[in-house]
């Protein structure tokens, strides 16, 4: 299964979500996967879910991005679950972590004893999956949007101010975009090289795994770039300005 991150596109009578919300979703099975990627969007107001299906992916992202909760499978082709909850300890992350396992005897134990938010049996039936949303919108503190009744106190923000804060997303955007695009070319060019130096020098499987992520990594990060730029874009029709700095 290949890594990849779900992004929102919003339209022009798309509200922003009051709660943004990133998972990390680790799971061998992809279909089950799916499912629970569906299930947890659905009903996790604002989310958006990175998904893998290795211990060697997770560890990547671990290391290098922020989650507001990780779900991970106790039994991953390449390693297990409590091995990821300790390199969370040694990171020293905080974001709730949740085994999803088939056991929940000595693996569950060992896991809430090294700092599991909670475990979970997880089914495909729809009181499994419905406990399991439960217990992770309660654990991260946010609103539950189920019952359809929200209770916004915050204060409302002026037209000028909104309009700054506009402007000045889309200057953020913009500069954010021109920082990554040359990193990433070097990037995507080398990934591209090791690709055509691996399958003629018939490298190890072991080996051309890490090359083939680092390689779709960027172009998720290049299709990420794309929809930033007609984001900006967009906004700059909105202002009526025009956005002087190019698309990544």
């Amino acid at each position: 299964m290949a890594d990849r991150y779900d992004f929102d596109s919003l339209s022009e009578n798309d509200t922003v979500a009051e709660q943004s919300v990133h998972v990390l979703l680790v799971e061998p099975d992809e279909a089950f996967s799916d499912l629970l990627h569906e299930h947890l969007v659905g009903h996790i107001p604002g989310m958006t879910a990175t998904q893998c299906c290795t211990a060697t992916s997770a560890r990547a992202y671990l290391s290098g991005s922020s989650f507001d909760a990780v779900l991970v499978a106790d039994e991953l082709p390449d390693g297990t679950g409590l091995e990821l909850l300790h390199l969370r300890s040694v990171l020293g992350l905080t974001s709730p972590f949740f085994l999803r396992t088939c056991e929940n005897g000595e693996v569950s134990e060992d896991a809430l004893a090294a700092g599991a938010t909670a475990c979970f049996d997880v089914t495909s039936e729809q009181d499994s999956l419905t406990s399991l949303s439960t217990e992770m919108i309660r654990a991260m503190g946010l609103a539950d949007h189920s019952n359809g009744s929200i209770t916004n106190d915050t204060p409302r923000v002026s037209p000028d101010a909104a309009i700054a804060m506009l402007e000045e997303l889309r200057a953020e955007a913009a500069g954010m975009a021109h920082a990554v695009s040359n990193p990433l070319t070097v990037i995507t060019g080398n990934a591209q090289f090791l690709l055509e130096v691996a399958r003629t020098e018939e490298v190890d499987p072991v080996m051309m795994g890490p090359i083939e992520d680092i390689d779709r990594a960027s172009q998720q990060l290049a299709e990420a770039l794309e929809r930033l730029a007609a984001l900006r874009e967009r906004i700059a029709e909105t202002l009526g300005t025009q956005d002087r700095i190019k698309k990544a």
